[in-house]
């Protein structure tokens, strides 16, 4: 009954396993799931042979050996016991971190589901207000045009015109401005009023642009709906509008006098910023205007 003076020591081993194998058990489980194939293989090992050394030392060697012997064993039993605990160490740590990873997951989901959403209100919001936009668009106004009309025999007319004339005749834009346009008030007056009501209408979809936590991405979508919406060739009649004609008509001597140049100057750099996803920008300079 030899074995039997080594109960505290055979509760003290099992103890040690107990931690090894049970300890927080739901995290090591979690841990060897992930292991590849091979790790599992050496961890089974590993285990296998702590197991053994174990029943070995309490049934074979610590009963039978003479007090230096033991003192030898009782050194490597120690040093063995350092590396079960540095292999629950390392178990657990591999555990958090695996841990920590899926939470930095779980957080990437949760916020993708929150912007999913924030996108989903601010296209609903804007799907009703541009309603009420394209209504007002191609409603009659007091002369009896609607700003679509506008838009289409004076703004896109314009463009289309010089296009035309410059294949033609290769007639410089300061030429054909100042015949199609500076010449012409009335035209001035009806580009304005269709820019000015862009920008007006540009100014609320800004608002719910940067109010609403949207990725980049969702907002160039909502933009590009929203102009299209309004006229196939909006953005492109925007741009050269901005990047053609503006630098020349600032240089024509009845700009100053112009009731209408200088506001549709202003009117069309702030709907250019909005065209090119320049919200908060857009804001600042349409708060300026009209403050």
């Amino acid at each position: 009954m030899a074995i039997l003076k080594h109960v505290p020591e055979i509760l003290l081993y099992s103890k040690c396993l107990y931690i090894l194998l049970i300890f927080d058990y739901i995290k090591l489980k979690n841990t060897i799931y992930f292991m590849k194939n091979k790790n599992k293989r050496r961890l089974i090992i590993g285990l296998i042979a702590i197991m053994s050394y174990i029943i070995l030392y309490l049934l074979f060697i610590n009963s039978k050996a003479n007090e230096a012997d033991k003192t030898l064993y009782d050194t490597i039993n120690n040093i063995f016991g350092l590396g079960i605990n540095a292999m629950t160490i390392y178990f657990v740590f591999k555990t958090y971190k695996k841990q920590e990873e899926q939470i930095d997951i779980q957080k990437i989901e949760i916020d993708e589901s929150k912007k999913e959403l924030e996108f989903n209100r601010a296209l609903d919001i804007i799907n009703r207000k541009l309603e009420h936009t394209l209504h007002e668009f191609k409603r009659s106004n007091e002369f009896d045009k609607t700003l679509f009309g506008k838009y289409e025999y004076h703004c896109k007319w314009l463009i289309t015109s010089y296009l035309k004339a410059s294949d033609e005749s290769s007639i410089s834009i300061e030429v054909f401005l100042k015949d199609k346009l500076i010449s012409i008030p009335h035209r001035q007056k009806a580009c304005l009023e269709v820019f000015q009501f862009l920008s007006g209408q540009f100014f609320l979809y800004a608002n719910i642009l940067v109010t609403y936590n949207l990725k980049e991405s969702d907002k160039h979508r909502i933009k590009e709906f929203i102009m299209l919406s309004i006229s196939n060739d909006l953005t492109d009649i925007i741009s050269i509008f901005h990047d053609w004609f503006l630098p020349e008509i600032q240089n024509f001597e009845t700009y100053n006098q112009s009731p209408y140049l200088k506001d549709l100057n202003r009117h069309i750099k702030m709907c250019t910023s909005f065209a090119r996803s320049e919200y908060e920008l857009f804001i600042e300079e349409y708060k300026l205007v009209k403050g």
